[in-house]
Formats: C-alpha cells, structure tokens, sequence
C-alpha cells in the first residue's frame, strides 16, 4: 500500500499506513536515517519482522518483483500447501474456480454474499465504538449521521475485531484462509484484520488515485461490503491482469498514477468497478492497479481481511496490543496461519 519500499505510521495507532504524498526513500537519505529505519527502530519496538518486511519492500523495487517471485518460490518448499479443514461458506469447487478467476484477473467476485446477521452485527460494533482518523489524537464516536470530515477514512483496533463473533465466524471457515492458500501455492498467514469507514470528506485521500500496493512478495486481501455501494459511494476500482509483481517500467514504483495514463497502456476495457451490494465479497491481489472511489454521498463500510507469504507488521503488532484470542477446539490445521490472532484454548 506504500509508495516507497518503506512502511509508514502517520500518527495512526492502528492500521499500516500509506503515505503517498511522501517520496523519502530511506535509502536516498543520509546512512543514520537508514541505519534509524532498517536496524534500529525494529530494535526499539522489539520486532524484527519489520526490518525483514521493510527490505523486502526495497528489495521488490530494486527488482522490480525478482525479490518477490524468488521469496515466494522459497515459502513454497517450506511451507507446501495442505487441506486446511472443511470449508463452509463456499464448497471445493467454487474455490477453485475462485482461485483460477484470480489467477486470470487478479481480481474475482466470490460466489456467496456476507450473512446479514453478519453484517449488522459488524455495523453495530462500528457505530457503537469509537474509531481512529488519521491525525486523531483520540478516538471519536461514529454514527451514519454524524461521520468527521476531517478524514476520509476512519478504522476501528484490529484487537476489539478480533473479538467479534461474526469476524470470527469468518475467520475460522477454512475457505477463506483456503482460497488464499490455494492462490499463494504456500500455507499462508492471515497478517491484518481490517474494519474502516469512508465517507465524504474535505481532504482527498490517497487510496483513491490508482496505486498497487507493495506489501510483500505474495499476499491476497478480501473485501466485505457492508453497506450498497455505488460509483458516489465509494466502489472499488481494479484493472485486470496486472496484479504481476513484475511491471513494465514505467509502473514499476508503488506510487499513484493517473487513470489515463494507466488505461492508455492497459486499456480501459480492463478496468472494473465493483459497484455492488452489502455483503459482497472480493477476492484480490491488490499488487495490482486499484483504488477506491471518493466518497460523494453516504459512506462506506468495508471489512478486509489479508492474507501473505511474509508476515505485514502493523502499528498494533508494534506496540503489542494484539491479544491472541483463546478459540475452543481451534482446528490445528489453521493454528499456523491464524496465529497471529487466535490461539487454542
């Protein structure tokens, strides 16, 4: 999601942020800021995996993509895919052709809607819980008729999702973890839990010009929509077929670009727009080119989950405010790809 091989917290305690405004590249910059950035902030926060995530995102510019497919060619051999239990919310077949769309497009439509039990269960969390804007000093209430302007996102702490039966109904159906597995070729890790709400707002937000997101070697993300969504209110926008992590020079940055510049080369026809209704799920590999559609009216209430090869540290990892949460008869084959989040009881 960043446009420099860089990860970035723009005073947002909850979410891996992307700043796509900023150009700095840590390796352009003087060797003590390089030294801060890739040895001695991963020492201060006590996480290594942020120095490993961190020169990967280098390693994926420099190569453009070599890194990535090398790494993942590793994860392959050291961690061979396996039945990861019986899926419930989408049966073997449908996951395969789920996985065979994805390898095509990028990009794919799963065959079920979210319950709405689900659905309202999620929204009633968000509109009951304070949420996170970026520059908030302090969590501020949310209700569909009293959203801030000063952001055009807002999220909620990965670690109250977490916690949430309807995420965790999600989370443990094996399909999920299943679908990304089956697209990855290696047994994944489920790295981010994600629940944000876009709406009208004064600024203009990033993730809403074209950008393929560089988080890692592999990795896949879904998208629930939990409200109707349209092309005013925030549809999400993706250009088949260029989720390679290899690009063509002139797209190998992780930066914006603009939508003509990208249909020129592409083509328009590649482009869609999921303009759908609540409870529709994504599936996507967002390496390649999407963005969200700014938000004129009403606002959007979007859960991802993510899916990688290498773990994506995030703001709460680093200030370990993640609690794993006890499951009762965890199935033991999503013990390693859950781990991060969930733990036998």
């Amino acid at each position: 999601m960043g446009p420099n091989p860089q990860l970035l917290f723009s005073g947002h305690p909850y979410m891996h942020v992307d700043n796509r405004k900023s150009r700095v590249n840590p390796l352009q910059s003087d060797m003590s800021n390089a030294i801060d950035y890739f040895l001695l902030e991963p020492i201060r926060r006590k996480h290594m995996g942020l120095l490993k995530f961190r020169v990967s995102q280098v390693l994926h510019e420099r190569t453009n993509g070599a890194f990535d497919e090398w790494y993942v060619r590793r994860e392959r051999k050291r961690r061979p895919p396996k039945l990861l239990g019986k899926p419930e919310f989408v049966g073997a077949d449908a996951i395969r052709d789920v996985v065979g769309v994805l390898e095509k497009d990028g990009c794919c439509i799963l065959p079920r809607k979210l319950a709405e039990a689900d659905i309202a269960e999620i929204a009633a969390f968000a509109f009951s819980t304070p949420a996170m804007g970026a520059g908030d000093s302090k969590p501020v209430p949310i209700t569909p008729d009293s959203i801030p302007r000063n952001t055009a996102r807002h999220v909620w702490e990965m670690n109250q999702l977490i916690r949430l039966p309807a995420v965790q109904r999600i989370l443990l159906d094996p399909a999920f973890s299943q679908i990304a597995q089956d697209y990855l070729k290696a047994e994944p890790v489920l790295t981010s839990v994600s629940l944000w709400i876009d709406a009208p707002a004064d600024k203009k937000y990033g993730a809403h010009q074209y950008h393929y997101d560089n988080d890692g070697p592999g990795f896949l993300k879904f998208f629930f929509y939990l409200t109707d969504v349209e092309a005013d209110s925030g549809a999400h926008c993706y250009i088949k077929g260029t989720h390679g992590h290899r690009k063509p020079d002139p797209f190998r940055l992780s930066t914006i670009y603009e939508d003509d510049v990208l249909h020129g080369y592409y083509g328009a026809d590649k482009e869609i727009m999921f303009a759908a209704p609540k409870g529709t799920i994504i599936a996507e590999d967002t390496a390649g080119f999407h963005r969200g559609s700014t938000v004129l009216r009403d606002y959007r209430l979007l859960l991802q989950i993510q899916f990688s090869v290498l773990d994506i540290p995030n703001a709460e990892d680093l200030d370990g405010s993640i609690r794993p949460v006890p499951i009762p008869g965890l199935a033991p084959e999503l013990r390693r790809p859950l781990a991060k989040y969930f733990v036998p009881a």
